[in-house]
């Protein structure tokens, strides 16, 4: 197998592993922040919430919708 060919099999590996145990996937509960978007395109519907400090450190952050194997990854 080439480099070219191993190394797409491996990304493909690991879009797929984080499509099926995707990290930070969930909600927030009491979100400081949160936003949504929808790509009109492919129709994608991504939900991002974040809970700040006061310095506007993160301290948690969790995306949540309805996505393709990529989007997750």
């Amino acid at each position: 197998m080439a480099f070219q060919e191993a190394q797409v099999a491996f990304y493909t590996d690991k879009i797929l592993e984080h499509a099926r145990r995707p990290r930070n996937f969930g909600r927030v509960v009491d979100p400081d922040v949160q936003f949504e978007e929808l790509n009109p395109l492919c129709g994608d519907r991504i939900r991002v919430e974040l809970r700040l400090a006061g310095g506007g450190q993160i301290l948690e952050a969790r995306f949540s919708g309805e996505m393709c194997a990529i989007a997750k990854g």
